[in-house]
Protein backbone atom coordinates (compact mmCIF):
# COMPACT_ATOMS: atom_id res chain seq x y z
CA UNK A 1 0.00 0.00 0.00
CA UNK A 2 1.09 3.77 -0.50
CA UNK A 3 -0.60 6.77 0.90
CA UNK A 4 -1.57 9.82 -1.11
CA UNK A 5 -2.85 13.04 0.54
CA UNK A 6 -3.78 15.91 -0.75
CA UNK A 7 -5.85 18.93 -0.24
CA UNK A 8 -9.30 18.69 -1.91
CA UNK A 9 -10.05 21.87 -4.34
CA UNK A 10 -11.64 21.19 -7.32
CA UNK A 11 -14.53 18.33 -8.26
CA UNK A 12 -15.16 17.62 -4.77
CA UNK A 13 -17.14 14.49 -4.66
CA UNK A 14 -20.03 13.98 -1.82
CA UNK A 15 -19.23 14.62 1.86
CA UNK A 16 -16.12 16.05 0.82
CA UNK A 17 -15.01 20.04 1.62
CA UNK A 18 -13.15 22.24 -0.28
CA UNK A 19 -9.86 23.24 0.96
CA UNK A 20 -9.74 20.33 3.25
CA UNK A 21 -6.62 17.70 3.27
CA UNK A 22 -8.08 13.82 2.43
CA UNK A 23 -5.73 10.82 2.70
CA UNK A 24 -6.11 7.30 0.74
CA UNK A 25 -4.28 4.39 0.81
CA UNK A 26 -4.07 3.16 -2.69
CA UNK A 27 -3.22 -0.46 -4.17
CA UNK A 28 0.23 0.29 -6.20
CA UNK A 29 0.91 -2.32 -9.05
CA UNK A 30 3.96 -1.32 -9.99
CA UNK A 31 6.33 1.55 -8.52
CA UNK A 32 9.95 2.80 -9.84
CA UNK A 33 11.94 5.70 -8.59
CA UNK A 34 14.47 7.37 -10.90
CA UNK A 35 16.90 10.60 -11.00
CA UNK A 36 15.64 12.43 -14.34
CA UNK A 37 18.95 15.19 -14.36
CA UNK A 38 18.88 18.15 -16.41
CA UNK A 39 22.19 18.99 -18.03
CA UNK A 40 23.51 20.13 -21.61
CA UNK A 41 27.18 18.56 -23.20
CA UNK A 42 29.17 20.76 -24.96
CA UNK A 43 31.98 19.07 -27.05
CA UNK A 44 34.74 21.05 -28.55
CA UNK A 45 36.42 20.86 -31.93
CA UNK A 46 39.29 19.19 -30.32
CA UNK A 47 37.55 16.50 -27.96
CA UNK A 48 37.50 18.71 -24.51
CA UNK A 49 33.72 18.06 -23.39
CA UNK A 50 32.30 20.93 -20.82
CA UNK A 51 28.82 19.60 -18.98
CA UNK A 52 26.42 22.71 -17.77
CA UNK A 53 24.35 21.04 -15.05
CA UNK A 54 21.30 22.20 -13.93
CA UNK A 55 19.42 20.46 -11.66
CA UNK A 56 18.37 17.29 -10.61
CA UNK A 57 15.08 15.72 -9.57
CA UNK A 58 13.40 12.29 -7.96
CA UNK A 59 10.57 10.65 -10.05
CA UNK A 60 8.32 8.25 -8.85
CA UNK A 61 6.67 6.17 -11.70
CA UNK A 62 3.69 4.21 -10.27
CA UNK A 63 0.60 2.55 -11.45
CA UNK A 64 -2.14 2.94 -9.30
CA UNK A 65 -4.79 0.29 -9.04
CA UNK A 66 -7.90 -1.04 -9.53
CA UNK A 67 -10.25 1.64 -8.52
CA UNK A 68 -14.10 0.89 -9.12
CA UNK A 69 -16.09 3.66 -11.07
CA UNK A 70 -18.57 3.55 -7.39
CA UNK A 71 -18.75 6.69 -5.84
CA UNK A 72 -17.21 7.83 -2.52
CA UNK A 73 -14.00 7.07 -1.07
CA UNK A 74 -11.42 4.83 -2.55
CA UNK A 75 -13.24 5.31 -5.40
CA UNK A 76 -12.55 6.67 -9.75
CA UNK A 77 -14.18 9.63 -8.32
CA UNK A 78 -11.88 10.47 -5.92
CA UNK A 79 -8.88 9.96 -7.73
CA UNK A 80 -10.93 12.11 -10.31
CA UNK A 81 -11.17 14.43 -7.64
CA UNK A 82 -7.20 14.15 -6.57
CA UNK A 83 -5.92 15.00 -10.11
CA UNK A 84 -8.66 18.25 -10.52
CA UNK A 85 -7.06 19.22 -7.50
CA UNK A 86 -3.45 18.60 -8.00
CA UNK A 87 -2.90 19.40 -11.75
CA UNK A 88 -2.22 23.02 -12.30
CA UNK A 89 1.04 22.48 -9.94
CA UNK A 90 -0.38 21.74 -6.23
CA UNK A 91 1.85 20.03 -3.67
CA UNK A 92 0.74 16.90 -2.02
CA UNK A 93 2.22 14.19 0.13
CA UNK A 94 3.30 10.59 -1.25
CA UNK A 95 4.09 8.04 0.73
CA UNK A 96 5.69 4.85 -1.25
CA UNK A 97 5.62 2.27 1.88
CA UNK A 98 3.69 3.50 4.73
CA UNK A 99 0.07 3.48 5.67
CA UNK A 100 -2.24 5.97 6.75
CA UNK A 101 -1.82 4.55 10.35
CA UNK A 102 2.15 4.43 9.84
CA UNK A 103 3.45 6.27 8.09
CA UNK A 104 7.13 5.34 6.49
CA UNK A 105 8.74 8.19 4.29
CA UNK A 106 6.22 10.87 3.27
CA UNK A 107 7.22 13.23 0.27
CA UNK A 108 6.50 16.19 -1.24
CA UNK A 109 5.75 15.66 -4.77
CA UNK A 110 3.80 17.54 -7.45
CA UNK A 111 2.57 15.57 -10.64
CA UNK A 112 4.47 15.86 -13.46
CA UNK A 113 2.37 13.97 -16.14
CA UNK A 114 1.04 16.63 -18.58
CA UNK A 115 -2.44 14.57 -18.59
CA UNK A 116 -3.95 11.56 -17.09
CA UNK A 117 -4.80 8.70 -17.76
CA UNK A 118 -7.51 5.75 -17.21
CA UNK A 119 -6.64 2.48 -18.09
CA UNK A 120 -10.15 0.33 -18.39
CA UNK A 121 -9.49 -2.96 -17.48
CA UNK A 122 -11.58 -5.02 -19.71
CA UNK A 123 -15.34 -5.46 -19.56
CA UNK A 124 -15.33 -4.51 -16.10
CA UNK A 125 -15.73 -1.31 -14.38
CA UNK A 126 -12.56 -1.58 -12.99
CA UNK A 127 -9.42 1.46 -13.98
CA UNK A 128 -5.94 0.96 -13.02
CA UNK A 129 -4.30 5.24 -13.04
CA UNK A 130 -0.55 4.99 -14.17
CA UNK A 131 1.30 9.08 -12.89
CA UNK A 132 4.71 10.37 -12.62
CA UNK A 133 5.14 12.70 -9.27
CA UNK A 134 8.23 14.73 -9.06
CA UNK A 135 9.87 15.19 -5.47
CA UNK A 136 9.99 18.79 -4.58
CA UNK A 137 11.32 18.72 -1.12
Amino acid sequence: MSVITYTALRELISAHTASVQYSMEVNVKQLDTRYATDRTRHTSIGGNVQTVFRSTAQLWAINMGSFARTSGEGSMEQILEFFASVERGEEFAFDAYGTIASPDNVQTVILEDDSNVRNRLGNLERYDVPLTLRVVA
